[in-house]
């Protein structure tokens, strides 16, 4: 079962499709809460694809973030990776505004990186906190 996770706005996104645990049988912690994913982005004219392994943790603090960030608790939420593929901020500007800013990279061989910035609003946001919640219920962090 994959679970997919979009933070878009006005001109492109993001999708993230969490596939399942790199490792399904890790006890340790440190092994046991890798999560393969395959990252879409599209922004403009440019398109691109590549496979990522980002920790359980990496989703449930964009979850809090982005959920206190949608209710007025603060001003940016951060999706930050320890393998650094993925770096999104999602700013709130007055009357709903948003600004998604980010950069996804490749490193499995020559050092790629797009870096790009999006305008959105809540209405956009809203499904990617349903959908990280989904991710956190379906693929907890393990102790």
């Amino acid at each position: 079962m994959s679970i997919e996770i979009e933070i878009k706005g006005h001109g492109g996104g993001i999708r993230i499709t969490v596939l399942g645990y790199e490792n399904p049988a890790a006890n340790e912690p440190s092994d046991a809460n890798w999560l393969v994913c395959r990252v879409n982005l599209g922004v403009g004219p440019f398109q691109g694809e590549m496979v990522a392994t980002f920790a359980t943790q990496d989703f449930a603090a964009f979850a809090s973030e982005l959920s206190a960030l949608l209710q007025g608790e603060t001003q940016r939420a951060s999706f930050q990776t320890d393998e650094q593929a993925l770096d999104l901020q999602v700013e709130m500007a007055p009357r709903g505004a948003a600004r998604i800013s980010g950069t996804a990279r490749y490193s499995s061989g020559p050092d790629v990186r797009i870096s790009f910035t999006l305008e959105s609003d809540q209405t956009f946001l809203v499904p990617g906190v349903r959908a990280l919640e989904t991710v956190l219920q379906d693929f907890p962090v393990r102790r």
